[in-house]
């Protein structure tokens, strides 16, 4: 995420959305009594961990809030602090030091959330091999994940000579499953490796719906790891060939409501959604 203020200010829909997603999913959990803390992996700016997980805990379940970037951790203090609720802390996800981490300093866990952020840690093996590790035994990790990368879109503006010099380096900012011809198998396959019980999976097409092509452009914009690369002058420039490429692979949809006849944005991905227990 490369513009935590600007994914703040158009993110209410993916927050909303992830609200929703995580709903499905949480007739599936069960709880300990006495209660241990959860981890949230990869908080980004704060808002899904206050806004879609806190909310959701029971009383006395305290959350323990990661990410690998201090910036992010910074924002999500300032913007999105619940105190005696919510620690936010740094965290590397994939890590090969994990008792050295300040993630494991609270363990074990009862609950591990990630909400949109598998698809940016390249080694999902040794992340979900983490996920375990932290664990409580019968403790649940919860999954909500894109499958691929569509918004990128690097397939067309990564192959325009005037954009391609900057995204070079692209695959470091695919999912691991972005070229998988079955993402979820494989990703199951790495929960069944490290130890893991699936009790539960969903996976298939999902949108999140903007009412403005403001915010459906500002979160492409906001996550965009390329965009910092682009002389300022050329920024515009590169995001327009970015939403027009969505447009064209169809990863960004434009229609109009037949209830309100309004225009909605509608951001389409493979998703998967999934809850896994440790034995």
């Amino acid at each position: 995420m490369e513009d935590p203020g600007l994914y703040a200010r158009h993110g209410a829909k993916v927050f909303e959305t992830a609200g929703a997603f995580l709903d499905e999913l949480w007739p599936r959990l069960s709880w300990p009594d006495p209660p241990l803390p959860a981890l949230d992996v990869g908080c980004g700016t704060g808002e899904v961990s206050r806004q879609v997980i806190a909310a959701r805990l029971p009383r006395g379940v305290r959350l323990i809030a990661t990410d690998v970037s201090p910036a992010m951790l910074k924002h999500a203090e300032k913007h999105s602090a619940l105190p005696g609720v919510i620690q936010y802390d740094v965290y590397d996800a994939a890590s090969r030091h994990l008792e050295q981490t300040r993630a494991w300093e609270h363990a074990p866990y009862g609950k591990i959330f990630t909400v949109y952020s598998m698809h940016w840690i390249p080694d999902n093996r040794r992340a979900i091999l983490n996920m375990y590790k932290l664990l409580a035994s019968g403790g649940e990790a919860v999954f909500v994940m894109m499958a691929t990368s569509p918004f990128l879109a690097h397939d067309i503006v990564g192959k325009d000579p005037r954009w391609s010099k900057y995204m070079q380096d692209v695959e470091l900012f695919l999912s691991p499953y972005h070229y998988s011809k079955d993402p979820t198998a494989d990703f199951l396959q790495l929960l069944l490796d490290a130890g893991f019980e699936v009790v539960y999976r969903i996976s298939e097409p999902r949108s999140i719906d903007y009412d403005t092509k403001e915010d459906c452009k500002g979160i492409l914009t906001s996550v965009n790891p390329f965009l910092n690369r682009i002389p300022a002058h050329e920024k515009e420039d590169f995001m327009n060939a970015v939403w027009e490429a969505n447009l064209k692979q169809k990863s960004i949809t434009i229609r109009r409501d037949e209830d309100t006849g309004k225009t909605k944005f509608s951001y389409n991905f493979p998703c998967i959604l999934c809850v896994a227990r440790k034995p």
